[in-house]
């Protein structure tokens, strides 16, 4: 009994585990991070207190660099930027279209007091672990599907030696071409 309460407590907590990484793999964009893109594009990263664009994307906002990119194009359109100039999409969101709405004619002290209090705000641990989790799982991955071709290749060395043909063997997960 025992061991099938243990049993079921490690289901429960893989379970768990799970969905937070499911959660770690969209990053959901609030007005706040929105607001913080907003700067970003108008005026760079200067006179507010982040390093670089790595760190505002995945410190602050908790999000990846990547991503950070594409809202920052899906903003950079809204506010009417020439395509030819700089990297834009039109792929906005109606969050987007508000803020650049709300926020987008403020001066710029204006707006960065508001991106000052947005980043003194931050759980930048929270967001840091959140990072080291998404890193994790990749490498997890990368792991899981080089043990997968390893165990694949010493597959088709033993039927080799066996004098088999491994392309005909579907167990080898080969598709056919």
């Amino acid at each position: 009994m025992k061991n099938i309460i243990t049993n079921f407590s490690e289901f429960i907590n893989e379970h768990k585990i799970n969905e937070e990484m499911a959660q770690l793999r969209e990053h959901s964009w609030t007005k706040d991070d929105t607001i913080l893109t907003l700067y970003y594009v108008k005026y760079g990263l200067k006179n507010i207190p982040v390093n670089d664009e790595k760190e505002l994307a995945e410190w602050i906002i908790g999000a990846s660099k990547v991503s950070l990119d594409r809202q920052a194009a899906n903003i950079r359109y809204l506010l009417g930027y020439d395509p030819s100039d700089n990297y834009v999409l039109d792929a906005y969101s109606a969050l987007q279209s508000e803020v650049v709405e709300e926020y987008g004619k403020m001066d710029r002290g204006q707006l960065q007091s508001i991106v000052e209090n947005i980043i003194m705000k931050t759980d930048k641990d929270k967001n840091k672990q959140i990072i080291k989790a998404k890193a994790m799982e990749k490498d997890k991955k990368i792991v899981s599907k080089r043990h997968k071709e390893a165990s694949n290749q010493a597959l088709e060395d033993a039927l080799r030696r066996m004098g088999k043909d491994p392309s005909k063997f579907k167990s080898l997960g080969r598709r056919d071409k």
